[in-house]
């Protein structure tokens, strides 16, 4: 599942993908493996169930644009997921 959901990402906002002017057309797919690495780890961290779908999307692109455009670090994007963060059905 993880490979068909970075590829699924990638085709959102990589290069000619339908957000790829979030990143100027020049996603690479390594930088998206690199944010579905970081929001897994959070919910394995945090007991939360990584489902892969359109809501993670959205957070990957969070992490994605933390990351490689406003260059923030990992303990902030770590506390925007903690704040934020709850793919769950708890209302």
């Amino acid at each position: 599942m993880k490979e068909e959901f970075i590829d699924y990402v990638f085709r959102f906002y990589g290069p000619g993908g339908v957000y790829g002017k979030h990143f100027n057309h020049q996603l690479a797919r390594e930088q998206v493996e690199f944010g579905v690495a970081i929001l897994i780890h959070h919910c394995q961290e945090n007991g939360k169930e990584f489902m892969g779908d359109s809501y993670d999307r959205e957070y990957i692109l969070s992490i994605m644009l933390y990351w490689y455009v406003y260059n923030d670090t990992l303990r902030e994007i770590n506390t925007f997921l903690s704040k934020n963060y709850c793919n769950c059905d708890d209302d």
